[in-house]
């Protein structure tokens, strides 16, 4: 009985975790806190060595992925 719960439990965990990275993949920005400028202009991102790191932290500002349009409100519509 353990066991199975145990397994349950993993394969739940790999499954939420799963569910996560596909998410941030997903997401086309910039990640926040992290200087994106400073590292292009060092040229981390044309380095073969930082390339994994630029695409996760950096996307938009390494040409990874384009930005998502911001969709305008309209003025009568709220927010609730």
């Amino acid at each position: 009985m353990f066991a199975y719960v145990f397994c349950v439990l993993v394969l739940l965990n790999v499954f939420i975790r799963d569910i996560r990275t596909t998410a941030d993949v997903l997401r086309c920005a910039d990640e926040k806190g992290y200087d994106c400028s400073r590292h292009k202009v060092n040229g981390d991102c044309d380095n073969d060595d930082k390339l994994l790191e630029m695409g996760y932290y950096c996307p938009v500002t390494c040409g990874f992925c384009e930005p998502e349009p911001e969709t305008r409100r309209r003025p009568w519509s709220r927010k609730y």
